[in-house]
């Protein structure tokens, strides 16, 4: 018995020294320094430019909150307008605690004034089609379809949770490139709930056309 206090006090130990740890670089972390990276990152995974036009703040908690206003990801060549998609605000709040066992636990995800544009163009093409930056002349990667994924890359992937997705002030619209006619979906508000090893919930207000 003596033996098992000891184990419960050194893991007692451990998991206060990893709070307080993840604690001290959450308040000494500055995200802006982060952007041109991110920026990069999704240049070189989607070929579309990525502006983070407004500041990126971070609340340290226990469920610290990240949050980013005025972003945007460019629309394909072709686009009608030059944004596919903008948003006036984003807020993502972490469970800090599920991760020292290596879990993702978003508590919750906020989007704010999101203004989404999908499109195709004349020959169907999807404005939601993204691929790898490439360089001129270089030839599109061979298509993955039915060959099996490289060992590893598909284990030790742990689901992410997203216990409440909120949106407010939404607009999605959807034009058809064959046809030029645009349908819009307005979303005053809508909360989905996505837990793990629970049905979906999905709450909606919205306009289609009016």
């Amino acid at each position: 018995m003596r033996i098992l206090r000891y184990v419960l006090i050194g893991l007692g130990v451990l998991l206060v020294v990893a709070v307080v740890g993840i604690g001290i670089f959450l308040a000494t972390f500055d995200p802006n320094a982060y952007k041109p990276r991110i920026q990069q990152a999704v240049q070189e995974a989607t070929g579309r430019e990525l502006t983070l036009a407004g500041p990126i703040s971070l609340k340290p908690s226990l469920r610290p909150t990240l949050a980013i206003a005025d972003a945007s990801l460019a629309n394909a060549p072709w686009g009608s307008r030059p944004e596919m998609a903008h948003v006036g605000a984003l807020e993502v709040s972490l469970d800090i605690l599920p991760l020292i066992r290596g879990e993702v636990v978003i508590d919750r995800v906020a989007v704010i004034e999101p203004d989404i544009l999908l499109e195709t163009d004349p020959e169907g093409r999807g404005n939601w089609e993204f691929g790898p930056a490439r360089a001129a002349g270089e030839p599109a990667p061979p298509s993955p379809a039915g060959q099996p994924a490289p060992a590893g890359e598909a284990r030790g992937i742990r689901p992410i949770v997203v216990d409440l997705l909120t949106i407010e002030r939404g607009t999605v619209a959807f034009r058809d490139g064959r046809t030029d006619k645009t349908t819009r979906l307005a979303i005053p508000k809508a909360e989905a709930a996505l837990p793990r090893g629970a049905p979906m919930r999905l709450d909606l207000d919205a306009a289609l056309d009016g």
